[in-house]
């Protein structure tokens, strides 16, 4: 009984309808394609205002190749970004980048008043206390010429650290999936002929030119392999590289490899996620390496299992 009633729960968890954007698990138990849309269309209504229902459905279907894949239980379905999906994406995007502006600005202005300070005149040395003819033993008493950092210039530059790694947060986990994922963008295409220049500028706007300046691609079409490569991660969920895998039935999977947790050489140098959707991903646990080869040889022994807790330390 206890069995059973978990089945249930699991299969209800899967059935859920997906927004646009992200993806639909098959339980195995839909009655048809065209159902699974309606009922999406019904979970999220203000998300489909304004769209042609029709034209929508047959960029789903064409999306999923669903005219020539025999679907099964467990296949998963990726519903195409509607007009508003996209817009709010791209605003969360845009919010990032305003707060990074902002906190540069402060940095600025907390630099440019540290300047006029350091610029006004010294104050006059002070005479020797010493009685005439003797020489003081600490020699004249003047102030020291070492000024203590502005206050409002370590928060500023606090806040301007604050600000860029949750811009780099918000490029890795959101939009590049979101760019990743909305096949109507071509950005894939790109990939497959050496091009980035759409991410590397939107990582300078989202971002900034260093962490834009350090996007890599490393192309490997014999694998169907492309890996992206970013800056060296200076904090636990950050990046090391990002992989499109292209299998052999057309359809793309995508890996993260970021920066795990370690403690005097314990722990897991990387964490590895295969990323369902653009809001969606798999945790499969933690890694042994957070090298390129490394990575490039999993993903080349077939799809990356979730790793025990004892693989993950060894």
């Amino acid at each position: 009984m206890k069995l059973s009633i978990l089945s249930i729960i699991f299969f209800l968890l899967l059935s859920t309808a997906a927004k646009p954007g992200e993806s639909y698990i098959l339980t195995g138990r839909e009655t048809s394609i065209f159902g699974i849309f309606q009922a999406d269309l019904k979970a999220y209504p203000e998300l489909y205002e304004g769209e042609d229902v029709n034209a929508y459905y047959q960029s789903f279907k064409t999306l999923n190749n669903l005219g020539e894949r025999k679907l099964k239980p467990g296949e998963e379905l990726i519903f195409p970004d509607t007009a508003l999906s996209k817009k709010i994406k791209e605003a969360e995007a845009a919010e990032a980048a305003r707060a990074a502006a902002e906190a540069e600005a402060a940095v600025a202005a907390a630099e440019a008043a540290e300047a006029q300070t350091q610029g006004a005149a010294a104050p006059a040395a002070a005479p020797s206390t010493a009685p005439y003819g003797e020489v003081s033993l600490f020699g004249t008493d003047r102030p020291s010429s070492a000024r203590p950092q502005q206050p409002d210039r370590a928060n500023a530059e606090a806040q301007q650290q604050q600000a860029r790694q949750q811009a780099i947060n918000h490029f890795q986990y959101n939009l590049l999936p979101f760019l990743m994922f909305d096949y109507s963008r071509n950005i894939i295409g790109n990939i497959e002929d050496g091009n980035i220049d759409i991410l590397v500028e939107q990582a300078q706007e989202t971002v900034d030119e260093r962490f834009a300046k350090a996007l890599v691609l490393h192309a490997y079409p014999e694998q169907k392999t492309y890996v992206l490569q970013f800056e060296k991660p200076e904090k636990v969920g950050e990046y090391f590289f990002f992989a499109i895998k292209k299998e052999d039935s057309g359809t793309f999977r995508f890996y993260s490899l970021e920066m795990g947790i370690t403690f005097f050489g314990t722990g897991n140098k990387g964490v590895l996620h295969e990323w369902l959707s653009a809001g969606d991903y798999s945790d499969l646990g933690g890694r042994s390496y957070n090298d390129l080869p490394s990575f490039l040889k999993e993903l080349k022994n077939g799809k990356p299992e979730v790793a025990d807790d004892e693989d993950s330390k060894e």
